[in-house]
């Protein structure tokens, strides 16, 4: 797939702001299955994962059933360092829906590719759409992934 022909940096690049601003990146209806696939998927991936609760690194636990259980009163968040050295963050903060924080600072055309090819692999896996949206607006997503269709669709904030 060449995302990057599908959506060009420079039509989308005026949502990635320099303002220290979270992009999220959800997966709606996931589920525990779906968390558990994003889990493997972080770890097939080899990427550099820590797991902290309450700002405490802990084991990465095996289940994410653990970690619903075992810290309901808790901010677990799961770090991870991918896309070019960019650290997203995933919050579990819903069984339902898997969250992943991305800053927009420092992203390029470079990074952008990388973002969309991430976003691409992870619907794939998860078999579920994938959404970009603007912290706290998560009902108005700006770019979707169709895991049906395979392509993305770009919506420009207002």
């Amino acid at each position: 797939m060449n995302a990057q022909a599908l959506i060009p940096w420079e039509t989308i690049r005026k949502e990635f702001g320099d303002d220290g601003e979270l992009l999220d990146l959800l997966i709606t209806g996931a589920g525990l299955h779906g968390w558990q696939r994003f889990l493997a998927f972080g770890k097939s991936a080899e990427l550099d994962m820590h797991f902290f609760v309450d700002c405490v690194e802990v084991s990465i636990p095996n289940s994410v059933e653990d970690i619903f259980a075992l810290y309901p009163e808790k901010v677990a968040r799961l770090s991870f360092f991918h896309l070019d050295g960019l650290c997203l963050d995933s919050n579990f903060f819903s069984q339902e829906m898997v969250d992943v924080a991305i800053p927009v600072n420092g992203m390029s055309e470079d990074r952008f590719t990388i973002l969309l090819e991430f976003m691409a692999a992870l619907g794939l896996e998860l078999g579920k759409d994938v959404t970009l949206n603007h912290d706290c607006q998560r009902d108005t997503p700006f770019l979707r992934y169709s895991c049906a269709t395979r392509d993305f669709k770009y919506t420009p904030s207002s």
